[in-house]
C-alpha cells in the first residue's frame, strides 16, 4: 500500500516538475532567414540530387545579384553557360516583395528554386545540430504560374512527402491548380533526429517532364519541439532521488 503509494506520488511530482521546467534552448531554423553566401551556410546546404534517394552535390557557384536585381543565388557551373542543367535556389533577401517584369513573384525573404534540365531535384538541405524531435512545416508554390513541377521533403534520404503541382499553361495567367495537381502544396511532420541527421527539401520538374516554368516558392522551417535529452535525464534521476528519499522517511 506504501509502496503504491509513493510510486503515484513520485509520478506526480515528476510530472509537475517536467511541466514546469523550460525546454531550454529550442531554436527554430528559417531557410529563408538563414539563407547565406556560404556553402553550407550554417545549418543550410543547397545543391542537387538525382532523386530523393541520390547522392546530394552542393552548388558551386554563388551570385550576389543574381536577375541583376540583387538576389542572392546559388547554381551549378553549368549556369554562367546559359544552360541551368541542376538547376538553382534564388533568394530575396528584402523585406519586401518583388515582382519581375517577366511576372514572376518572390515573397518578402522569399526563396525559389528551380530543378534541373534533366529532372534533376534542387534541394536546400537542413543537418541536425542537435539530437531531439523537430518540427518541419515546408511549402510549395508554382512562381511562374504554368509549370508542373513536384515538391518532396525526404529524411536522411527516405522520401517522406512527394506531391505535383500544376499552373495554368499560359504565362502571366492566374495560377490554378486541380484536384489531383494543385497549385499549391504544403507538409508537416516530426522527426526524431540525431546530429548530422539530413532533412531535405526539393524540387523537381513533375509529370510532364519539362523544367519550362517550374520556378517554385518554398518556405521550409524547422523547429525543436522537445528539451535536450540531458535535461529529462536530469529529471528523471531527481524523481527517482526523490522517490527514495519518501521511501525511507516512511519506514
Amino acid at each position: 500500500m506504501k509502496r503504491s503509494f509513493l510510486f503515484a506520488l513520485a509520478v506526480v511530482v515528476t510530472g509537475s516538475l517536467m511541466a514546469v521546467v523550460p525546454a531550454a534552448a529550442l531554436e527554430t531554423w528559417d531557410a529563408g532567414a538563414g539563407y547565406g553566401s556560404t556553402n553550407p551556410s550554417g545549418v543550410w546546404s543547397y545543391g542537387w540530387k538525382a532523386d530523393s534517394a541520390g547522392a546530394f552535390t552542393p552548388y558551386p557557384n554563388f551570385d550576389g545579384n543574381s536577375l541583376g536585381i540583387g538576389f542572392m543565388q546559388w547554381q551549378d557551373n553549368a549556369h554562367s553557360s546559359g544552360v541551368d542543367h541542376y538547376g538553382w535556389i534564388n533568394h530575396n533577401p528584402t523585406a519586401a516583395p518583388v515582382t519581375v517584369p517577366w511576372g514572376v513573384y518572390w515573397d518578402a525573404m522569399g526563396i525559389d528554386m528551380h530543378p534541373g534540365i534533366a529532372g534533376q531535384h534542387t534541394t536546400i538541405r537542413w543537418t541536425a545540430p542537435v539530437e531531439g524531435l523537430v518540427d518541419v512545416n515546408a511549402t510549395f508554390a508554382i512562381y511562374s504560374g504554368w509549370g508542373a513541377p513536384g515538391g518532396f521533403v525526404s529524411f536522411n534520404g527516405v522520401p517522406y512527402f512527394g506531391q505535383f503541382m500544376l499552373g495554368n499553361a499560359v504565362p502571366g495567367a492566374e495560377q490554378q491548380g486541380s484536384p489531383d495537381y494543385p497549385y499549391a502544396a504544403s507538409y508537416h511532420g516530426q522527426f526524431y533526429v540525431l546530429v548530422g541527421d539530413t532533412i531535405d527539401l526539393e524540387v523537381n520538374y513533375g509529370p510532364d517532364s519539362s523544367w519550362g516554368g517550374d520556378a517554385t516558392g518554398v518556405t521550409f522551417v524547422v523547429s525543436e519541439v522537445v528539451p535536450e535529452p540531458s535535461s529529462l535525464v536530469a529529471l528523471g534521476m531527481g524523481a527517482l532521488g526523490m522517490g527514495g528519499l519518501l521511501r525511507r522517511k516512511s519506514r
